[in-house]
């Protein structure tokens, strides 16, 4: 398994225990597979909360008993934030990283359970889901019972948000001086400017796959025909299948593709069977809108209601 030196890497750290006389927050995760959410959660709390309170990277010189420093840091906080990925509690061979009992990350964490006036919180990233407490040594098991905090890459800024004001309320204290709430401020002007930049692609990439989808989609449905002479029931019945299959091949494509780019490749059964179950419902109700105001021979609507049919029925596929 290695020595304790050489699992230092695989531990977290921060800068001395001793630099703030009153430190609140400890952000343990593995460096395999977490250290980017791991840097960009350090780097929204600093500006909250301000570096000195937050730790993260703990480094130890050479000699020093690496339990003691460990129980140290993770004492010395109020909140032990832990920052799961799916990799936290089993390598990709699916072998315990919990069951070697110098595991930095478990000493951190069975530090902190044991910790009095140490809340711990559970950070789930990249589609990360709690262990069940058979996959945990016996001493953590108590973890699994800790209600987790879930963060995407896709609304990182909102779940930000919303640790930020429950963490306020854990350590009943907002953040510093006028001046350094100032310069927070500045900082996380400065973030939303670029995290807005950097949605940018994703947006762009969104849209191109629901207009190839939505290409195909329509070359599918136009094969559903309404027959000649139809009567109201069958255009109605006619226009919200073809709508439900042009729907439901969006939902689908948009689902895989938002489930791969968040990297949950273990959720995607579930999530494209539930983009396409959404976009078909969503399509027929569109369908069944449109058809039943606008397409039915005898409905009469002047062009200013078709015009307000379609905005109700855009916006029925949208709700759903």
């Amino acid at each position: 398994m290695g020595s304790a030196a050489q699992r230092a890497g695989e531990g977290r750290g921060c800068d001395d225990v001793t630099a703030a006389a009153s430190p609140k927050l400890f952000v343990s995760y593995r460096r395999q597979g977490t250290a980017i959410h791991a840097g960009r959660l350090y780097d929204a709390l600093a500006a909250r909360f301000g570096e000195h309170n937050v730790f993260m990277d703990l480094e130890m010189a050479p000699g020093v008993d690496f339990v003691e420093h460990i129980t140290t840091a993770v004492g010395a906080c109020r909140v032990v934030l832990l920052v799961m990925g799916p990799n936290w509690a089993r390598d990709r061979a699916g072998s315990s990283r919990l069951a070697d009992p110098e595991d930095f990350v478990r000493l951190e964490v069975e530090t902190a359970l044991k910790a009095a006036g140490v809340t711990v919180i559970p950070v789930l990233v990249a589609g990360a889901q709690m262990p069940d407490p058979e996959e945990l040594p016996a001493e953590l098991r108590s973890l699994a019972r800790r209600n987790a905090f879930e963060m995407t890459d896709l609304k990182w800024r909102y779940d930000c948000t919303r640790l930020m004001a429950a963490l306020d309320e854990l350590l009943d204290a907002a953040p510093g001086s006028a001046a350094e709430a100032a310069a927070a401020s500045g900082s996380a002007a400065a973030a939303s400017s670029s995290a807005t930049r950097s949605l940018l692609p994703l947006w762009a990439e969104g849209v191109a796959i629901a207009t190839g989808a939505g290409m195909l989609a329509r070359l599918l449905g136009e094969r559903i025909d309404v027959g000649a002479d139809p009567t109201d029931a069958e255009l109605i019945l006619t226009t919200m299948a073809r709508r439900g299959v042009s729907w439901a091949v969006i939902g689908f494509a948009l689902a895989v593709w938002l489930c791969l780019r968040r990297g949950e490749q273990g959720r995607l059964p579930q999530r494209a069977a539930a983009g396409l179950l959404l976009g078909a419902l969503a399509g027929a109700l569109n369908g069944a809108i449109w058809a039943g105001l606008v397409l039915v021979p005898d409905a009469g609507v002047s062009p200013e209601t078709v015009d307000l049919v379609a905005i109700a029925a855009l916006a029925a596929t949208g709700a759903v």
